[in-house]
């Protein structure tokens, strides 16, 4: 988009969508004066405002290439790379080299012009660069097409580089290309924005051009008009430089754009200034006015006005009705049809060094009412809607702008979502603080237990306290294994021992001072007060299981402690 010099739109009202940047304030007063609302725009900013770069790399990997950008382009820049944003467009040279065109703009510019098309439900498809947009416009597949058909040559891959100029009334620029490849962008300052505003009465362009281009070169003033010419000599002294330092060679082609294209010219050795008047410029006024006449009586049913061609010969043979007049008008505009203007070498340049020129005529001007580059670069629009390598920015998603637009809904989404998402956490916490109280409970019935089967962890940790008792539960088990070992041992012995003792019931002296008992003997001795004990000794063991139907040896003596006895008993047989 692009906003025409000469209008002078009232001043936008002191708002929100003011802005420190004048830039910005006149691109949000467009849109105002226009009412864009709920559409998609393209920005085309002015090659001025956009840096560009072409560095070499001796490797092809893309990878390698993206980190290895950043600190190059730190190293050619002059600004802060973090206030910048750029796109690239990776060329592969060879197997081992590759080359980057970057072009860079203004991050906080970018951050506005979202901003303000934010306020206005605008979506940005792309943000380009002008140059580019004129690249674009070369290489379209219907500019092509159209240029084809007007015999136009448009540069090949084998050719030389080619050269397009634009020379308006906003900018001016020279594109370098080679082999469909945009190169190089070249912006020239100049003053012609300046001089060209507010030079005519209206603001239109066709009275612009006509006063511009019936100027005699003889005439010298210090009228804006000469200072405008003045700057147009610069500018072909400048182009001239540049076409010398890029290689130019006779096979290269130029074309040359915007509207001031017509007033210079390409001698094949340098630009200049073509001599004022311009031959087409009365052939471009007679056709306005027989424009603006058709326009008139078109209006009229049954007849028309007298026609208001400027000169004897059209007054003498004006047409009398609409049908004639139609006639009138389709001859003219065969007779007076655009034709590319021929450029007259100097004798220098021979037939074999006639450059490639396309050149816009001022006839090819007629009826045009962009003042700037949007008048050049009428089918590039359509391509640069969508988004390309080189684009400075392009909203990928409209989600940016439904949201704004949808204010209202998102926040009551937003506010029941949170409300939700409370609800939920407060269930949450309240089951936590539930299992909290729980876990509490729990803790102090278990501690109330393990003091009460384990009282030496009292004062201790529920974990030292559980180990404690396993502990102690260990040791228990171990006690009671060992007891019960006892209590499935054979106590045999232990029996026939009980069954000794008890064989004399009444009380006495007794003693015994050895007993021995295995599989093939037992023997006893020992001492007993009487005669008589010893023979009921003798009698009781005799009833015992063991010994019963055995012989039983017995010997004794008499002593002063009592009678010593000794018993044997034979097992065997």
């Amino acid at each position: 988009m692009e906003s025409p010099s000469d209008e002078n739109p009232d001043s936008p009202k002191e708002d929100a969508d003011s802005h420190d940047d004048p830039w910005i304030n006149r691109v949000a007063a467009f849109m105002d004066r226009h009412e864009w609302r709920n559409q998609s725009v393209v920005f085309l900013v002015p090659t001025e405002d956009v840096v560009s770069r072409k560095i070499g790399f001796p490797f092809k990997d893309r990878r390698k290439i993206q980190q290895a950008l950043r600190f190059e382009l730190e190293g050619e820049l002059l600004e802060e790379l973090d206030d910048m944003r750029f796109s690239i467009d990776i060329r592969v040279l060879d197997q081992k080299s590759t080359e980057v065109l970057v072009l860079l703009f203004g991050r906080e510019r970018t951050e506005q012009l979202q901003r303000i098309c934010l306020e206005r439900d605008l979506l940005i498809r792309s943000i380009d660069c002008s140059a580019y947009a004129l690249f674009r416009e070369m290489i379209h597949p219907s500019g092509t097409m159209q240029q084809f058909h007007e015999g136009k040559t448009l540069p090949s891959m084998d050719e030389h580089a080619g050269f397009q100029i634009y020379l308006g009334a906003d900018e001016a620029f020279i594109n370098t290309v080679q082999g469909q490849r945009l190169e190089e962008i070249k912006f020239f300052p100049n003053r012609l924005p300046e001089l060209s505003a507010g030079m005519t009465e209206n603001g239109r362009l066709q009275d612009f051009l006509y006063q511009f281009a019936s100027r005699s070169s003889e005439e010298t003033s210090t009228d804006p008009w000469e200072s405008l010419q003045l700057e147009l000599e610069w500018l072909c002294s400048q182009f001239t430089r540049h076409l010398r330092g890029r290689d130019y060679h006779s096979g290269s082609s130029i074309t040359i754009h915007g509207i001031f294209s017509p007033a210079i010219e390409w001698d094949g050795i340098r630009f200049k200034l073509r001599t004022f008047p311009l031959p087409e410029a009365e052939t471009l006024k007679h056709r306005e006015t027989y424009q603006e006449d058709l326009e008139e009586s078109s209006l009229e049913e049954d007849f028309v006005a007298e026609s208001g061609v400027v000169g004897e010969e059209a007054q003498d043979s004006s047409p009398d009705t609409l049908d004639e007049l139609m006639e009138e008008a389709s001859r003219r505009s065969e007779e007076d049809a655009p034709e590319e203007d021929t450029l007259d070498l100097p004798p220098m340049v021979t037939e074999e060094q006639v450059p490639l020129i396309t050149q816009i005529s001022l006839l090819n001007l007629s009826g045009r009412q962009m003042w700037g580059i949007l008048g050049d670069t009428r089918e590039a629009l359509y391509e640069l809607n969508e988004k390309h390598s080189l684009s400075l920015y392009s909203d990928s998603t409209p989600w940016r702008r439904f949201l704004h637009r949808n204010r209202g809904g998102v926040l009551g989404l937003v506010f029941f979502s949170l409300l939700f998402l409370a609800g939920g956490y407060a269930n949450l916490w309240r089951h936590n603080q539930s299992l909290e109280e729980d876990l509490r409970r729990t803790e102090l019935i278990l501690q109330n237990e393990i003091q009460r089967v384990y009282p030496e962890g009292k004062d201790a940790g529920i974990e030292a306290a559980l180990t404690g008792m396993s502990e102690k539960i260990r040791k228990r088990r171990q006690e009671i294994k060992v007891s019960k070992t006892f209590e499935e041992r054979n106590y045999k012995t232990l029996d026939f021992l009980n069954r000794i003792s008890t064989l004399l019931e009444d009380p006495g002296e007794f003693r015994i001072d050895q007993m021995e008992y295995g599989k093939d003997r037992f023997s006893m001795s020992g001492s007993i007060e009487s005669y008589d004990r010893l023979q009921l000794l003798k009698n009781g063991l005799k009833n015992i299981d063991e010994f019963k139907e055995r012989r039983i040896v017995e010997s004794n003596r008499k002593s002063q402690e009592g009678i010593i006895f000794r018993i044997s008993i034979d097992l065997n047989k």
